[in-house]
């Protein structure tokens, strides 16, 4: 195991306490975190139109059967989100600002040889897969009313994958596996430069994203962006109501005029690089689409908090190339 930076042990101490609460004091104030509720720090910055939220998660992971490394890995993430509302901290209402810092120390189990296609540990895997430790996504986001809304920036994928029902929780919460927690299109690297725009009618919400098809994670994707093709994603979300229990049906279309499919885009599949190649080298065509239908149905919701809960979910995808 590696050394741990003591700033790490710093960080986590104070996450550890911002979610602190006690149990013999749950009477006297009932707050989520130590530094949040009536009077907080954190309640006066988002009065102020500022938001922030941190997190320590920490993995102590191994292959338990089968083939593979045996050795334990201890590692862990740090999360930091902050959201600037810009019609509180003096521009215009509607526009935000959200960025996301995010750091892995130590090591993880996604790479133990024991045959895994996917990350078995989602939140350990990126951006780690991709080859850096470290990331920063920054998204600009005008909204005009609740129905339509606008963002442009560096997108964490797995941030928007996070808030799917069922699915969501981005590894941290609910599943861990790549192949549940964030399914694998081949068509959306893992962190994309773009927009997206969001529309919310009766009974569906249209979503349009335009984004560089290759990984934003490399600096010159992001300072110079749509050089080698656009791909053009448009989706189509039903919200539905079965035996008064939530559910979500819909659609996807994608185009990308990018030249032959790079697998580096794709951090996701854990492949052996000899592998890897010899697929790369039948992708080499031009453009590709891709359409996927997908469903998430409830079977059952908490009646205190319809988020909670659990149910079925399926998919299909049809690429072409």
């Amino acid at each position: 195991m590696q050394n741990v930076p003591r700033s790490w042990w710093l960080f986590s101490y104070l996450l550890a306490g911002c979610s602190f609460e006690s149990a013999a004091h749950a009477a006297d104030w009932e707050r989520p975190a130590l530094l949040d509720g009536p009077g907080s720090p954190k309640q006066e910055l988002r009065q102020r139109g500022i938001v922030f939220d941190g997190w320590l998660t920490q993995f102590y992971q191994g292959v338990v059967a089968g083939d593979g490394d045996r050795e334990w890995q201890y590692g862990g993430k740090g999360d930091l989100i902050v959201t600037f509302d810009g019609g509180k901290i003096g521009f215009w209402k509607g526009l935000y600002v959200n960025v996301h810092q995010e750091w892995l120390f130590s090591e993880d189990a996604n790479n133990q040889g024991d045959g895994s296609l996917f990350p078995v540990n989602t939140a350990m895997g990126f951006p780690r897969l991709g080859g850096y430790d470290h990331d920063t996504s920054i998204v600009v986001t005008q909204a005009f009313g609740e129905q339509f809304s606008v963002s442009i920036g560096k997108f964490n994928v797995l941030d928007i994958a996070a808030k799917t029902p069922l699915m969501g929780g981005g590894g941290l919460d609910t599943f861990m596996n790549t192949a549940l927690a964030a399914p694998i299109s081949g068509v959306t690297p893992p962190y994309i430069v773009g927009g997206i725009a969001t529309l919310k009618t009766q009974p569906a919400i249209f979503t349009l994203m335009v984004y560089d098809p290759r990984k934003a994670q490399d600096w010159d994707v992001v300072e110079h962006p749509f050089e080698e093709g656009t791909t053009t994603s448009l989706s189509i979300t039903v919200p539905t109501k079965v035996a008064g229990l939530t559910g979500y049906y819909g659609v996807r279309g994608v185009y990308s005029s990018l030249d032959g499919l790079n697998l580096d885009n794709i951090p996701q599949l854990i492949l052996p690089p000899a592998d890897g190649a010899a697929v790369e080298a039948d992708l080499n065509k031009d453009s590709y689409w891709y359409v996927s239908a997908n469903m998430q149905q409830y079977l059952y919701q908490d009646p205190n908090n319809p988020a909670l809960g659990w149910g079925a979910i399926r998919g299909s995808r049809y690429f072409r190339w």
